[in-house]
């Protein structure tokens, strides 16, 4: 007897993640529980995939405020700030904020809403072009990014062994700048102040890495009593940079100190 033949209709691949869902699924990953921003027609949907991930959505005056809160979250939390702006002249409000998180290396993430490629060329509104675009289409083809801390290392920049340099310094002073508040060196310098006998200044934005009530603090880098500081600098041998960054300074740099600059990163300045 012939069988019946029985016809299952083919069924469709699932389609891909949006755009937004991806994007609030790897903010949710990395820790992030704020998004600081200003709703828009082009965001309401990833405003709504974040909800989803129970991120918060903070609604801030204009964009350029929400990139300053962004970065303000970041240096608090340790998480990358995120901010959220519309397109077009809602990206170039954010551009202050981010320059000032560049230069204070805060991890801020800007997200602006964006039209359709297709209307690229037509639509005025979307004028300002934004540094790398996440579309629908590319959306199968985007490798996820690493979701672990990066392995880094500190490294030594200076002429000689920085150990035998240190040893033969009689008047060495340590700066410590805001890498060393973001690898939390704070006990690691106190131990080698105290051992070495080496006064400590710090810089504004690395506040709170060394105690101020610890007998090697030796004052802020150009805040109150900074010529006195910059005094103490000038008379040292040596000056061990421990992660201070040259774009921490408020005065031009002004003394002739060798200095061994020990940080994530070589100083070029």
């Amino acid at each position: 007897m012939a069988q019946e033949s029985v016809s299952v209709p083919a069924q469709s691949p699932t389609p891909p993640a949006s755009t937004a869902a991806m994007l609030a699924g790897y903010l949710q990953a990395v820790g992030v529980r704020h998004v600081f921003g200003y709703p828009g027609e082009s965001v309401i949907d990833f405003m709504e995939a974040a909800r989803h991930q129970g991120i918060e959505l903070v609604s801030a005056v204009r964009e350029g405020t929400a990139a300053f809160m962004a970065e303000a979250s970041a240096m608090v939390t340790g998480r990358p700030g995120v901010c959220l702006s519309t397109l077009g002249p809602g990206s170039t409000a954010v551009l202050n904020g981010v320059a000032s998180a560049t230069l204070d290396r805060v991890p801020v993430l800007a997200v602006s809403g964006q039209i359709e490629s297709s209307r690229e060329q037509f639509f005025t509104h979307a004028a300002t072009a934004p540094a790398a675009t996440v579309s629908a289409g590319a959306v199968p083809a985007i490798v996820p990014p690493p979701l672990t801390a990066a392995a880094g290392s500190v490294d030594i920049y200076g002429d000689g062994d920085p150990l035998q340099v240190l040893r033969a310094a009689r008047r060495p002073v340590i700066l410590a700048g805001i890498a060393a508040l973001r690898c939390a060196a704070g006990p690691e310098l106190a131990a080698l102040a105290e051992r070495a006998g080496i006064p400590v200044v710090v810089s504004p934005m690395a506040k709170g890495t060394f105690p101020e009530d610890h007998p090697y603090f030796a004052g802020v880098l150009d805040m109150a009593g900074h010529r006195v500081v910059w005094d103490l600098l000038a008379d040292a041998d040596l000056i061990l940079a421990a992660g201070f960054d040259p774009v921490e300074l408020i005065s031009p740099w002004s003394v002739s100190t060798p200095v061994v600059h020990l940080d994530t990163t070589p100083n070029t300045d």
